[in-house]
């Protein structure tokens, strides 16, 4: 198991910012703390799972962990700033509990007293999230149309591919044909001038940080109120991945924070 405090590259695993009554000392505590000392067990997606008292020894496990510490406000904040992710156009994609406003849009976590708490701060930061989106959307069109301009088109071919239609791998003169294409296309892109303007301002688009400015202001509002909320307390932050097999699954998937105060922060 992996203790975290940072960010996780994995794309396959979540953390938890949780909250214990006090640090515990043995596994036998952390079993007190999160099932109240009873038997049972869990499981994800119908894997063998886990007992209780293999749950809490895991967790234990994870706070013995040498680099592991007591989270800090910036430690929260960190994690929290990964959950805001307005989906503009949510007819499109599809998840358990979406609510779609009278844009059409959707947050992908449900907007709650630790995510997204601040309402001034979210509809801003879902105002400049549509208006970065609308952007793209003009960017990405407008490149479409000045490259109509350009060299005509080639079919992708690379040494040892294959035609996905006829699925008879490429040819010498096919792939001598698409190398030829790609050096006239980074040439009209270096000289024309209407592409060269395009390129400076979709520049300025990627280097637009106010939407990480107001997903921190708002990840900092809600780590506040997390802290406050449970104050005294032992508030640590784990990371366990559906990588690691069927214990994994179960740890990262099997709810096992239902009974303590915690956030869950999905990688995936």
């Amino acid at each position: 198991m992996k203790t975290r405090n940072g960010l996780v590259s994995n794309s396959s695993s979540s953390s938890f910012v949780v909250a214990f009554p006090k640090k515990p000392t043995t596994g036998a505590d952390v079993w007190n703390f999160m099932f109240k000392g009873k038997d049972g067990g869990l499981s994800a997606y119908d894997n063998d799972g886990l007992s209780f008292s293999q749950v809490s020894e895991n967790v234990f496990s994870s706070l013995k962990d040498k680099k592991f510490k007591k989270a800090t406000l910036k430690d929260i904040v960190v994690e929290f700033e990964q959950r805001y992710h307005y989906i503009v156009e949510s007819n499109n994609t599809m998840w358990y509990g979406k609510i779609t406003d009278k844009d059409g849009g959707s947050w992908y976590y449900k907007i709650d007293k630790y995510c997204g708490s601040d309402p001034k701060l979210l509809e801003e930061l879902r105002q400049e999230i549509i208006k970065s989106e609308n952007l793209w959307t003009q960017l990405r069109e407008e490149e479409t149309e000045i490259l109509k301009r350009g060299p005509k088109e080639v079919e992708c071919a690379y040494k040892g591919g294959k035609n996905f239609k006829s699925e008879r791998l490429y040819t010498e003169a096919e792939i001598a044909a698409y190398d030829k294409y790609l050096k006239l296309l980074e040439k009209f892109k270096e000289t024309d001038k209407e592409y060269i303007d395009y390129s400076k301002r979709r520049m300025k688009y990627f280097q637009n940080k106010q939407i990480d400015i107001l997903k921190k202001k708002l990840a900092t509002v809600d780590a506040k109120a997390f802290l406050k909320n449970n104050e005294g307390k032992f508030i640590f932050i784990v990371s366990y991945s559906d990588n690691d097999g069927s214990v994994g699954s179960t740890m990262e998937h099997g709810n096992i924070f239902r009974h303590v105060p915690h956030e869950t922060i999905s990688h995936h």
